[in-house]
């Protein structure tokens, strides 16, 4: 027979007896369908396609569009490192779900993944496989691989603090948390920006004077891995501690005469508010008692 794909064909059969009576009997219709299903896409990941993934031992894919008048019967699944390939896992059967996760695998960074999938129809017919773009493993959480404050050294009471951190890759979420042990202001907030794999942390001054500023970041990488485990702690100098060798000597009262007798007002230290040493200054641009006073109480308490 020469049968046309998607032609209707019905059968019927005939009976004659003895004498010559005749009578038939028609089939209900058949539909010829030597058509394999149409090819749909297939994304890695259960959802939205996925460049990453953070687990080496399991990978998931999930397909669509794939159509057949007899409707589909199962699809295979393979995974390889070359697109329609097998090396991986060989092309399995996984029913008629239009997603599926391989398991027990041992997945190596630095390495391009491609899931592919064909479809089988009712009748045997069976689809042009179809590839995923790839994807790799990232098991890894993002870290910081450069900051550009030391955490060794006091941070100036009156200049603003700017923290550029270095990131190991892009992120696409973070989050900055700063705590100020005197409950600063200064010290509990700041301007965060993001750009590419570097994140900007401004602080603006005036801080209290011995201060310890946490900040703790945590950061997520596009597979999904989180790194919540960053901490950097900052040590505000003292007020009058113009040197920042932790004490108020006479280096520093030095410093202090020359600023008062130049009116350098970068020298300037009042007034002040809250308690010895935990001093919060606000300078008013002009030298005065206040200044002295703050001096002189910074270098009693020392």
């Amino acid at each position: 027979l020469d049968l046309g794909n998607n032609d209707i064909y019905f059968g019927t059969i005939y009976a004659i007896d003895g004498v010559g009576n005749e009578i038939s009997a028609k089939s209900s219709s058949i539909t010829i369908d030597l058509v394999p299903p149409t090819v749909g896409t297939i994304a890695d990941g259960l959802e939205a396609d996925l460049a990453w993934l953070k687990d080496s031992t399991t990978a998931s894919a999930n397909w669509t569009g794939f159509y057949d008048l007899n409707g589909i019967d199962y699809y295979e699944v393979a995974l390889g490192t070359s697109a329609l390939g097998g090396d991986v896992v060989d092309w399995t059967d996984v029913g008629d779900d239009s997603s599926h996760t391989f398991s027990e695998l041992l997945l190596q960074v630095n390495t391009d993944y491609f899931f592919s999938v064909k479809a089988r129809d009712q009748l045997g017919n069976v689809s042009d496989p179809v590839s995923s773009n790839g994807f790799r493993i990232d098991a890894e959480g993002p870290a910081i691989s450069g900051n550009s404050v030391p955490t060794d050294s006091p941070i100036s009471i009156f200049t603003p603090l700017l923290i550029d951190l270095t990131l190991t890759e892009t992120v696409v979420a973070y989050d900055i948390q700063l705590e100020s042990a005197q409950g600063d202001a200064a010290g509990n907030s700041a301007q965060v920006t993001n750009v590419g794999t570097n994140i900007n942390v401004t602080l603006t001054p005036p801080f209290t004077s011995g201060d310890v500023i946490t900040m703790s970041v945590s950061l997520t990488d596009i597979a999904g891995n989180v790194n919540s485990d960053i901490e950097y702690i900052y040590t505000i100098a003292y007020l009058s501690d113009y040197d920042k060798n932790n004490t108020v000597d006479l280096a520093d009262l030095n410093t202090f005469a020359d600023g008062w007798n130049n009116n350098d007002l970068t020298k300037e230290l009042g007034p002040v508010s809250g308690t010895v040493p935990y001093f919060k200054p606000a300078p008013d641009q002009e030298f005065n008692t206040r200044d002295g006073m703050a001096f002189v109480r910074m270098w009693t308490w020392d």
